[in-house]
C-alpha cells in the first residue's frame, strides 16, 4: 500500500493526538493520504533523536513495514537507532523487525545511518565516502551554534595534512554572479594558489573568521608579516538571517579554532558548521558534499565538493531533483516572493592541474547548481574555489625554475563531468541531511522530506 510523509504537525492529526502527545515536533506518516479518514498511520517524534510514538489501526504486517521504512528516511539525520515507546514496540515485533534493547529502552537500527549517499546523481562512482576527503588529506571540521537567536557556526576544511603556507596549494576562482563578501579571492586570482584552510560563515561574521584564520597562521608560522610575507585567508560567506539573528555575531575566534582543530575526514552534513541556518529551495539547506573518482589511463583520481547551500530560501518553485521538477507542485508561501541567496562551492581534486585548469573545473560547478533548478538570482552569491593537492608550491623553494606536472587538456572532460555530478548531488545532500528547524523570532524552515512522497522513488533504496 502506498504510504505518504504527511508533515509535522499536521493539523489532523495534531487534533487526534492532543489527548496522549503534548510535546512539540511530533509528525506522522500515513498509509493513504487521506488524513483523518486514513486507516493505518504511525506517528512519531523527530529532535536529537527518533522515538516512534505508535502505531495506529495496524492489522497488515505489510504497510506496518512499508509505513517504518518510510520513517528511516526521515530518521535519518538523527541518528543510529530509533526509539519504541512501548505501545509501538509490540506491533513493530509483529511485522518480523529485529527490536533490540540497551539500558535505554527498545530501539530499531537506522539501515541509514551509516549510508554515505541517499541519491545517485550521474554515472561517475563517488569515492568511499563520498564526501570531499575522499581527496587524500582533506579533512573538514564544524562549530556549531543554536539557540533560540542563533542557527549559524562555522565550517573549516584543510586541504592537506601539511602546513599550507608552506606548500601553497594550485588554486582558482569563479564567480558566476558576484553578490557576495568573500575575502582571499583577490589574491587566489593573481597567485593561483590558497595558502590556508578554506572556512566558510555567515555574511557578517566573515571578519572576525579572516581574524581568527590570521591568528592560526601566525601561530603556525610565527613570522608571517615580519621576515615572511603576510597572509592571505581565504573566507567564504552566505547570509543566514532569515533562521539566525546574523546582526548579533555571536561567532568569536574560539569557535573557529574549535572547528580548525575539530576537522576529520568523516564529518556531518546538513545542518551543521556554517549551514546550520541555511535554506535552499524553499527547504532547510546548508553543508553537502560529494565526490567522484576519474579515471585517466591507469591511474584514477579522485575529485570532491563540498558547499554551503543557500539559495533560493523562499520559494520551492524552482526545485529539480534528479530531472524531476518536483517544485513547481509544491505549495509556495505567497508571502515571501523576493528571492535572494547564496551559495559558495569547494572543489578539491589529487589530479595535477594547473590553477587555469581548476578555473575551468570551477566554473563547471554552476551547471550542477543549475541542474537543481537555480536561475541565479540577482542577490545570489554563486562563488567557486577549486584546488588540487597535486604540485605542492614550497614557499622556501631556491630553484629558478619548478618541476609541475599538468594533466594533459585532452583529459579534462571526465574532470567537468565529475564536478557537475559532484555539485548537483552536494546540493541535495544537503537537504537530504537537514531535519526541519525553527529559528530566529519564530521563523520555521521545514525540511524536504515534508514532500518526501514526490521524491521518494529516485531515492537509492534501503538494500542498496
Amino acid at each position: 500500500m502506498p504510504t505518504r510523509y504527511e508533515g509535522f504537525l499536521a493539523q489532523p492529526f495534531e487534533r487526534h493526538l492532543a489527548s496522549r502527545e503534548k510535546k512539540e515536533d511530533v509528525a506522522f506518516i500515513t498509509a493513504d493520504g487521506l488524513h483523518e479518514r486514513t486507516k493505518t498511520f504511525l506517528a512519531f517524534r523527530t529532535g536529537k533523536h527518533c522515538e516512534i510514538l505508535h502505531i495506529e489501526n495496524a492489522k497488515d504486517p505489510d504497510t506496518v513495514s512499508a509505513l517504518t521504512e518510510k520513517l528511516f528516511y526521515v530518521a535519518f539525520p538523527y541518528g543510529k537507532n530509533i526509539r519504541l515507546k512501548k505501545a509501538a514496540e509490540d506491533i513493530v515485533r509483529m511485522t518480523s523487525y529485529s527490536v533490540k534493547e540497551d539500558e535505554k529502552g527498545f530501539f530499531l537500527e537506522n539501515p541509514l545511518h551509516e549510508k554515505s549517499r541517499l541519491v545517485q546523481i550521474g554515472s561517475l562512482p563517488p569515492g568511499p565516502s563520498n564526501r570531499i576527503s575522499d581527496v587524500e588529506g582533506v579533512t573538514v571540521g564544524h562549530l556549531t551554534i543554536s539557540d533560540e537567536n542563533h542557527n549559524t557556526g562555522v565550517t573549516a576544511v584543510h586541504p592537506h595534512e601539511g602546513n599550507p603556507f608552506y606548500e601553497k596549494c594550485e588554486a582558482a576562482q569563479a564567480v558566476f554572479n558576484g553578490f557576495g563578501k568573500s575575502m582571499g579571492l583577490l589574491q587566489l586570482e593573481e597567485t593561483g594558489t590558497i595558502e590556508t584552510p578554506v572556512l566558510f560563515t555567515n555574511t557578517l561574521s566573515a571578519g572576525t573568521v579572516f581574524d581568527a584564520a590570521v591568528s592560526h597562521m601566525v601561530e603556525k608560522n610565527p613570522l608571517i608579516g615580519r621576515k615572511l610575507p603576510t597572509v592571505n585567508p581565504l573566507v567564504l560567506e552566505c547570509n543566514d538571517g532569515n533562521l539566525s539573528d546574523i546582526q548579533a555575531r555571536p561567532i568569536e575566534r574560539s569557535h573557529v579554532q574549535a572547528a580548525l582543530r575539530g576537522a576529520k575526514k568523516d564529518f556531518r552534513q546538513g545542518s551543521v558548521g556554517a549551514g546550520r541556518g541555511m535554506t535552499t529551495h524553499g527547504f532547510k539547506g546548508g553543508i553537502g558534499s560529494s565526490s567522484r573518482l576519474v579515471k585517466i589511463g591507469e591511474k584514477t583520481y579522485a575529485l570532491g565538493v563540498i558547499l554551503n547551500a543557500n539559495f533560493h530560501g523562499n520559494t520551492p518553485r524552482h526545485l529539480v531533483f534528479k530531472g524531476r521538477h518536483i517544485g513547481k507542485d509544491i505549495p509556495d508561501d505567497e508571502e515571501h516572493k523576493e528571492d535572494q541567496g547564496s551559495i559558495t562551492i569547494l572543489v578539491a581534486t589529487d589530479a595535477p592541474l594547473c590553477s587555469r585548469q581548476l578555473k575551468r573545473i570551477a566554473k563547471r560547478s554552476f551547471f550542477g547548481i543549475a541542474r537543481t533548478g537555480s536561475i541565479v538570482s540577482g542577490g545570489s552569491g554563486d562563488i567557486a574555489v577549486a584546488f588540487s593537492t597535486a604540485n605542492r608550491r614550497d614557499h622556501f623553494a631556491k630553484n629558478a625554475v619548478h618541476a609541475f606536472q599538468r594533466l594533459s587538456e585532452r583529459n579534462l572532460d571526465p574532470f567537468f563531468q565529475a564536478v557537475i555530478e559532484a555539485t548537483e548531488e552536494a546540493i541535495l545532500q544537503a537537504m537530504l541531511h537537514s531535519p526541519s528547524i525553527t529559528g530566529f523570532q519564530g521563523k520555521k524552515k521545514a525540511s524536504l522530506f515534508e514532500h518526501i512522497d514526490r521524491f521518494q522513488d529516485l531515492l537509492i533504496s534501503l538494500e542498496e
